[in-house]
């Protein structure tokens, strides 16, 4: 019986965070300075990659294929998208709007300095 319950156990949840910004991949919520950024769940991965890989130039192949599980198209604009999205919701909690750079042909690095 006790095997049981600890099958069924919830995990823990497990929490990251840097500066100002707060991860739960348990409940896939981000928070800045304490407000929920109310991400989608593509826009929740994007950020935790990024953030698992602050600092670097994540390309976009790199991105895509592993927030959105595939490769990227020619003239695919999916994860410009989604990176629009999770800078205008950063910024509309009060980060600044540089957090999610671009560098012009290689990809994007988060910024945590700007956190």
């Amino acid at each position: 019986m006790r095997c049981a319950l600890e099958r069924v156990r919830p995990e823990e949840p497990q929490w990251e965070s840097v500066g100002k910004l707060v991860l739960c991949d348990h409940s896939m919520a981000a928070f800045y300075q304490e407000t929920d950024l109310g991400l989608t769940n593509t826009e929740f991965r994007l950020l935790q990659v990024l953030l698992e890989h602050r600092g670097a130039v994540l390309s976009k192949p790199f991105l895509y294929q592993a927030v959105l599980h595939r490769g990227c198209g020619r003239h695919d604009r999916s994860l410009d998208l989604h990176i629009s999205h999770v800078r205008r919701k950063l910024r509309d909690a009060g980060a600044a709007e540089s957090a999610v750079r671009t560098v012009w042909g290689q990809g994007y690095p988060l910024i945590t300095d700007n956190l």
